[in-house]
């Protein structure tokens, strides 16, 4: 109820008003500051040994001929393949690979939801043809995703192997 008082008086403009309810929502503001840093110190000590680390991404290839050519040129090193976004598309998730370095055969993947488990295979999307770098008509290094209802926007931004 406060909240929604709050935001209808800063819509109006009463000052007085919208400063009397944060003053009285400043007990509040404190509780739930110290029960988000209890729960953070609890979740730490429970979780302390876990250690996580990244051994880089795996490719869903189209077939064994490609993924020995694509590995033998030099042009994949899971480590390299690292998602700077991800959006979620009605049943999957999209992922941009910008292509910093030449060991990034895609750019834009999707990974289905209803997979179990945390063995996870990137698939390019919408597919493998559409990753050939070098070619002006397929995506190059998309660094960008935005998801509007069944309309997907990719951001490319042209430029690949920026950190060679």
């Amino acid at each position: 109820k406060v909240s929604i008082n709050w935001f209808v008086l800063a819509g109006s403009g009463r000052f007085s008003n919208t400063y009397r309810v944060l003053v009285e929502m400043r007990g509040y503001i404190l509780v739930l500051m110290v029960g988000i840093a209890v729960t953070g110190v609890t979740a730490y000590s429970n979780n302390s040994n876990a250690i996580y680390t990244w051994e880089g991404g795996r490719i869903e290839w189209p077939c064994p001929t490609t993924k020995r050519l694509v590995i033998a040129a030099g042009k994949y090193t899971p480590r390299d393949l690292i998602a700077i976004r991800c959006q979620r598309v009605e049943g999957k998730t999209l992922c941009a690979f910008p292509r910093y370095k030449n060991s990034i055969p895609i750019t834009l993947s999707q990974v289905y939801a209803t997979k179990k488990g945390c063995d996870v295979k990137f698939e390019p999307f919408p597919c493998w043809t559409e990753q050939e770098e070098g070619n002006c008509n397929a995506l190059q290094s998309i660094i960008d995703i935005y998801s509007v209802g069944e309309f997907v926007w990719v951001l490319d931004s042209g430029i690949v192997q920026a950190l060679r």
